[in-house]
C-alpha cells in the first residue's frame, strides 16, 4: 500500500516563473502538480484584504488605497496558469463557487484517478475563512 503526500503552497504566484520553483520541487519529489487557481473579482480581493489581520507574511498594507494598489499590481502582472507549465490539473474557480465544495470535489477526483493500492495522505483544517491550510 503506497502512500502518496499531498503540499499546499498558498501563494498568489501571479506568474509562471513564481510557479516555477514549486513545480521544480514538487518535481523533485515525484509529486502530483495541481494548481487551484481562485479566479476572484478585483471587489471580492479587496474585501478579504481589508478583513485580513496578523497577514503571516507581516507586510500587507491596511490601508484601503494601499490595498487597491497592491491588488491592481497583481491583476496588471498576473498570467493564468497553463498546464504546459507542468501542471498535471488546473482547476478554476470563479467567485461564484464555493471554495470548500471545490476543495471536496478535488480530493474526491483524485482519489478515484490514483490506481488501486495507493492511499493519499491529506492533513489539511480549514481555518477562519474557509481556507485549507496544512
Amino acid at each position: 500500500d503506497m502512500k502518496v503526500k499531498c503540499a499546499i503552497v498558498d501563494r498568489t504566484n501571479a506568474s509562471e516563473d513564481q510557479r516555477f520553483i514549486w513545480n521544480q520541487i514538487a518535481k523533485k519529489h515525484g509529486a502530483l502538480k495541481m494548481c487551484i487557481f481562485l479566479d476572484a473579482k478585483f471587489e471580492v480581493c479587496a474585501s478579504r484584504c481589508t478583513k485580513r489581520k496578523n497577514h503571516e507574511g507581516g507586510r500587507f498594507p491596511t490601508e484601503k488605497n494601499e490595498i487597491a494598489q497592491v491588488i491592481r499590481r497583481i491583476e496588471d502582472t498576473f498570467v493564468n496558469p497553463r498546464r504546459d507549465e507542468g501542471f498535471e490539473h488546473i482547476v478554476h474557480v470563479k467567485d461564484s463557487e464555493s471554495l470548500n465544495d471545490t476543495f471536496a470535489q478535488i480530493v474526491s477526483s483524485l482519489r478515484s484517478q490514483l490506481q488501486q493500492g495507493i492511499t493519499v495522505e491529506s492533513n489539511t483544517s480549514s481555518n477562519e475563512n474557509g481556507a485549507r491550510s496544512p
